[in-house]
């Protein structure tokens, strides 16, 4: 009976163990390294809906300092608008991430288009500590005028494993609240050891589309094409 309750005893603190193990994200990148994601926007101007969708080709160019500069190229890119396919001008997307995924820098993008504000729609930010299981992290940024990004204070919560097809997977809930602005963002995120992003679902409010001359909420699909 002794040994029984033991056993018992030692599954227990097994458990209680594995529950409050702490995971912390160790971002890497490669120069030359390459990712492409299927990304899909749901755009509703107060009724009026349209949808973007396309591949993202990001490439790792270099390293300056403490930044990471990267480019994006479109491919399939469309907007349709009441069945209407939207005719559009894009040029290719040059930015600079800090380590832990924070967007620094942003030139070129769609014509039209708050281009960055649009990647903030689908930035994670690692978080720089470990974290436990349903353990909040917090970050503010003050943005870059010269670059239209604004500021904003930003939320990371720790969900735990999951499986995203064979890979496993480091599941986070965020927020994203521009600084004395509407715009916002709420997101689940899949994320491997090493940061990058596998799959992605989040909503926003209050995105302003200078071509459309009006302010969009909507939905966001993201995930990596292998």
């Amino acid at each position: 009976m002794m040994r029984s309750i033991g056993f018992g005893l030692a599954l227990a603190l097994t458990a209680l163990s594995f529950a409050q193990d702490k995971v912390k994200l160790e971002p890497t990148a490669k120069a030359g390294e390459s990712v492409k994601q299927a990304l899909e926007v749901d755009y509703d101007f107060g009724g009026t809906v349209a949808k973007l969708s396309c591949r993202m080709l990001t490439k790792f160019k270099k390293s300056t300092g403490s930044n990471v500069d990267k480019t994006i190229d479109y491919e399939d890119l469309k907007v349709v608008a009441d069945e209407n396919e939207l005719p559009l001008q894009v040029s290719q997307v040059e930015f600079s991430l800090a380590a832990n995924g924070e967007l620094k820098e942003l030139t070129g993008g769609v014509e039209g288009n708050d281009n960055a504000r649009t990647y903030l729609l689908i930035m994670f930010i690692a978080p720089d500590k470990e974290l436990a299981a349903n353990e909040k992290w917090t970050f503010e940024s003050k943005g870059n005028d010269k670059s239209g990004i604004p500021g904003y204070k930003y939320e990371a919560t720790f969900v735990g494993m999951e499986k995203v097809g064979a890979d496993d997977a480091y599941k986070y809930t965020t927020k994203l609240g521009e600084s004395g602005g509407g715009f916002s963002v709420k997101g689940t995120y899949w994320v491997t050891k090493d940061g990058k992003v596998l799959k992605a679902d989040n909503e926003f409010t209050a995105l302003m589309i200078p071509a459309a001359g009006a302010e969009a909420s909507g939905k966001v699909r993201l995930s990596l094409v292998k």
